[in-house]
């Protein structure tokens, strides 16, 4: 399994099983930041589609009340 034919001590696999942790944690930590994010940018997306669908159907609107020609 090992290219050198030999075990990890005890130490080296503590040693790498908590470098494994905190680039989990790390990774983690972005994703988090990542999400919020893409929440921030997709309600921010939704909010301007609203908006330019209600510019565009404003004249409807106004014609149906009797405001426009």
């Amino acid at each position: 399994m090992y290219p050198d034919g030999r075990f990890p001590s005890e130490t080296s696999l503590d040693r790498q099983r908590q470098a494994l942790y905190e680039e989990r944690e790390k990774l983690y930590e972005e994703y988090r930041y990542l999400k919020k994010e893409y929440a921030d940018l997709d309600k921010a997306s939704r909010t301007i589609d609203d908006y330019l669908e209600s510019l565009r159907d404003e004249p409807e609107r106004r014609r149906k009340k009797g405001e426009l020609e």
